[in-house]
């Protein structure tokens, strides 16, 4: 028994069941809506990839809903996986004072400024 899903969604909703049990929704993007999805982003499908990317984005849908299903209540929310924490040190300004040092391996300086040939 396969129903048609409402056409409000993005996509086509199909419900599969077998028996009276619903096994999974399988979202099933159109010939059309693979073509446009190829048109803005400027590539170009062939017939055979049109089919191809038809299925496999379908796929790649049909996950997402079942993710949707997750029920997350109650479980935070991780932004970090490794473990790891940043050990960059904080950003001070500092005022430098070793203009000598700094200024030393410059090949020409005018007015305490390095000086460079014109490129234009």
């Amino acid at each position: 028994m396969m129903q048609k899903g409402s056409r409000a969604e993005p996509f086509l909703l199909l419900d599969i069941a077998y028996n009276g049990k619903f096994l999974y929704n399988f979202v099933m993007l159109t010939r059309e809506e693979v073509i446009k999805l190829s048109q803005l982003a400027r590539i170009e499908l062939s017939e055979n990839e049109v089919e191809k990317f038809q299925k496999e984005l379908s796929t790649v849908l049909d996950y997402v809903e079942e993710l949707k299903k997750v029920d997350t209540d109650g479980i935070p929310e991780v932004f970090e996986v490794t473990g790891l924490q940043n050990v960059q040190r904080e950003d001070k300004v500092e005022i430098a004072d070793n203009h000598e040092d700094i200024f030393k391996n410059a090949p020409e300086m005018k007015d305490g400024l390095y000086k460079v040939k014109a490129i234009l």
